[in-house]
């Protein structure tokens, strides 16, 4: 389930600031849009540049570490992605709060009200 309101958060976010629009055309033109929506993969790092502009920098590594693919870090998007999709272990209560903890900062900024988001249509 938090894989799922992640992924609902992020692209909610993304259309809001107009930005899926742009990507998903980005990435029509290459020829790498397969079910005529972007795939997580390829938001990622969208939502890290938004992150690393938008968020201080201590936040902004964590969520980082969380969303983008690395072996060696705990408990990644990648990570609850295996388990929807793969015969994985089920994640355990530390690994949840871990990613919830670093990814908070990004679930605030892209869930509360912004003012100041002007919305391209």
């Amino acid at each position: 389930m938090l894989r799922v309101f992640f992924e609902l958060a992020v692209t909610h976010y993304l259309e809001r600031t107009g930005a899926l629009d742009r990507i998903t055309q980005e990435l029509k033109e290459k020829g790498k849009l397969q079910f005529d929506t972007p795939q997580m993969k390829q938001l990622i790092p969208e939502i890290t540049k938004i992150a690393k502009a938008k968020l201080d920098r201590n936040d902004a590594s964590k969520v980082e570490k969380a969303i983008k693919y690395d072996s060696s870090a705990p408990f990644t998007l990648s990570d609850l992605h295996a388990f929807v999709h793969q015969n994985s272990e089920l994640p355990g209560e530390r690994d949840i709060l871990q990613f919830w903890l670093r990814t908070e900062p990004l679930f605030r900024l892209m869930l509360e009200k912004d003012e100041t988001l002007e919305v391209k249509k």
